[in-house]
């Protein structure tokens, strides 16, 4: 039998004792105040990754990255 029909290893099975901590919020464009006062009332030290999602009209101006910008400016790649 072929192993071409394998699926590609998960992370789970590199390492089965690893635990990945992520936090994911959804929230429409009348969302952004509750997604601030989430955001702005999590503690320094969380210790999750947070991916925030944001569903608006496509030529609705996004104001997600600014209000992300602004509650946490020590935020991005690399930091």
């Amino acid at each position: 039998m072929n192993d071409d029909t394998k699926d590609p290893p998960t992370p789970a099975d590199l390492r089965p004792d690893a635990v990945f901590k992520v936090v994911v919020i959804g929230a429409s464009a009348g969302g952004i105040p509750a997604l601030n006062h989430i955001l702005s009332t999590l503690p320094p030290e969380f210790g999750a990754a947070i991916a925030v999602v944001q569903h608006r009209h496509p030529t609705e101006r996004g104001m997600l990255a600014h209000v992300i910008g602004q509650l946490l400016p020590d935020s991005g790649p690399g930091r």
